[in-house]
This record gives structure tokens, sequence and C-alpha cells, in this order.
């Protein structure tokens, strides 16, 4: 998975502010789920992160996932498996203290289709500060979706014939 930033950190007012504890929290997030690092990705994430993937998703659900052993096992891994040159474009960052919003695209070829997705989303992050909390995934779930799907199914199938 490539994520790539284009631009700096902004604050509530649009200027360009300095790293603060949440927001080097969802940045270190980043570079490490960029790095393919899976043990640092699941320290990132810890075993109290609530996890919401947007609505009409593959992998949406009623309830977030809890902890970051879900979170690999339920999204990364079958997304990473759906899409392997992912990339997760980074436009803006935007710190609001305690919640972060990361403005961005997706982009990457279905494994299954060899259909290129390019979706725009939105990830809002919930840190205590420091250590990342909460996060919701907002994007177009029909594109997603279309992408997604068959290798979500695929993924479904060799799971349940194990």
């Amino acid at each position: 998975m490539t994520i790539t930033n284009t631009t700096k950190a902004r604050g509530s007012d649009g200027h360009a502010v300095s790293s603060a504890p949440g927001a080097t929290a969802v940045q270190a997030f980043y570079a490490v789920l960029s790095a393919g690092d899976l043990p640092a990705v699941l320290a990132a994430l810890g075993d109290d992160i609530s996890w919401h993937e947007a609505a009409g998703t593959p992998f949406a659900r009623t309830e977030p996932y809890r902890g970051a052993l879900e979170v690999a096992e339920h999204v990364l891994g079958p997304i990473a498996s759906a899409v392997p040159d992912l990339a997760v474009e980074i436009a803006q960052l935007i710190d609001l203290g305690t919640t972060v919003v990361v403005i961005g695209t997706y982009t990457g070829t279905a494994r299954t289709t060899g259909d290129r997705m390019r979706v725009g989303y939105v990830h809002a992050w919930r840190t205590d500060g420091t250590r990342l909390v909460e996060f919701h995934q907002f994007t177009n779930a029909d594109v997603f979706t279309s992408l997604l799907l068959d290798a979500a199914s695929d993924i479904d199938s060799e799971t349940n014939a194990g």
C-alpha cells in the first residue's frame, strides 16, 4: 500500500500547523501502513481502536471493528489482497485537536477484474492526544464497492472453504 502526502497539516483556520500529537499519531499510522510494516500498523491501531468502514462498502458492518487484529483481518488484509497496488493519496490533513481529518484519493487496480479505481475519501480520526482511538471512513460506496465486491466475495469464499 502506498501513501502519498501532497500537503502539510492544516489547522481549522487553514494555516499550516506544527505537528500536534494527534496529527503526529495519524501521520505515523499512514507512514507504517505505506511501508507495509504490519507489526507497526497493529501497534499504531492498538487494542482499543474503534474502526468504522463507510456504509455500503464491502467491509462495512453495523458495529465497528474493535482492535487492531479485527481491523487487519477484516479490512486492511482483504483490501490489500483485493487491490495489491492500492495507493492512499493524502491531499489535506486538518488538525482539529483530538480530531484529525484526512482528505484524499484512493487509487489502484482490482486484482480480480483489472478495473482501475480513483475515488475520493475523507478519514476522520479521533485521538486521545497521542493514541488513535476511533476511525471513520467516508467514500463513494458505489465506486469503492464495484471495484472490491468481487474480490471481497473471492476472499470470503477462500476463508469459508478453509
